[in-house]
């Protein structure tokens, strides 16, 4: 019986997630949900302090589900067949004016017609899928509002071929990394980091791409 157990900080804001059982993978804090071993999903979200345990019905209907991604203001779900489904997150209700702008989605609904993707990832202006054959797909371009760096990567990354994984760094820089074990990077990364590029960018075999504070921490062989 696998169970979760969450510190006692967060069980009044959280108690139900104590009760949870067969899970496989959780995500998110006071918004949180769960995968379950058989591929259902549970989901416990908080809309305010005042108002804690709300819960949320509207990822009960799913199914099969393979892993989640929290990206902006919504929950992105990808099914076992590369397929995407998407929920929003219930807003908290003293969300400040000026806080908005965080909120915002690059989304286009498009995105759940996407197949045999394994894994996405956010920029400002769209939403880039990693297809299970290496290759890219985008979401239409959304302008971003003011806050946001506007910078628009997709028709730089978009040749990129043979990719098992993509790390965004230093806000729209990103580094991809090739089922060859080798590392490819966006003009606007390679131009800002010139130093470190040259000491990466020969690296063979890398096995593992992860984004660390904003910098690029790589683990090779």
């Amino acid at each position: 019986d696998e169970r979760i157990f969450v510190l006692s900080y967060y069980e009044e804001y959280i108690k139900d997630i104590k009760n949870w059982c067969n899970v496989r993978h959780i995500d998110g804090l006071l918004n949180t949900y769960g995968i379950l071993q058989d591929g259902r999903v549970k989901a416990s979200v908080m809309l305010s302090r005042a108002e804690p345990n709300c819960g949320q019905t509207d990822v009960e209907y799913l199914c099969d589900i393979d892993s989640l991604m929290l990206e902006g203001n919504r929950v992105i779900f990808k099914k076992k067949d590369g397929s995407l489904v998407s929920t929003k997150y219930k807003r908290p209700i003293n969300i400040k004016p000026e806080e908005e702008v965080y909120l915002f989605e690059p989304w286009d609904d498009s995105i759940e017609e996407w197949k045999n993707i394994d894994k996405i990832i956010r920029t400002a202006s769209r939403y880039i899928g990693i297809k299970a054959d290496g290759t890219l797909v985008a979401s239409r371009y959304k302008e971003a509002p003011e806050g946001y760096i506007k910078e628009d990567v997709w028709p730089e990354i978009s040749t990129w071929t043979d990719i098992i994984d993509i790390v965004r760094v230093n806000d729209e820089g990103f580094i991809g990394l090739t089922k060859h074990g080798k590392l490819v990077a966006s003009d606007n990364f390679i131009n800002n980091n010139k130093k470190l590029w040259y000491e990466i960018g020969s690296w063979n075999h890398v096995v593992q791409l992860e984004n660390c504070l904003g910098l690029g921490k790589l683990v090779a062989l």
